[in-house]
């Protein structure tokens, strides 16, 4: 199986979840939550995410759509705007300091 390691440190926290690439095949997902006091890689908690299959979630949220059902929406400015939160996360990064989210 191909994952994704993703790695986010902020201030003496760090969070990298472990979770598969959406594929036919449900995983479950897994955070590990590691502080000042975690030892060396060992993280401090780990938490772990129900399996789910994205496939199946997409085709009947489709379905559900086609029905004339109401779903919620998820507008593309509300990906933009995430997008501008990770940019200043890294400016963060980069200059050790607090960074404004900006468009």
């Amino acid at each position: 199986k191909r994952k994704l390691y993703y790695f986010n440190k902020l201030q003496s926290c760090s969070i990298p979840p472990i979770f598969p690439f959406a594929h036919s095949t449900p995983s479950s997902c897994r955070l590990f939550i590691g502080d000042d006091k975690s030892t060396g890689t060992r993280p401090g908690r780990e938490i772990t995410l129900p399996a789910v299959n994205q496939y199946t979630l997409q085709g009947e949220r489709f379905s559900r759509l086609v029905r004339g059902e109401q779903e919620t929406s998820f507008p593309l400015e509300t990906a933009l705007a995430s997008m501008h939160v990770i940019d200043a996360l890294f400016r963060s990064e980069r200059s050790g300091g607090w960074e404004p989210v900006r468009p």
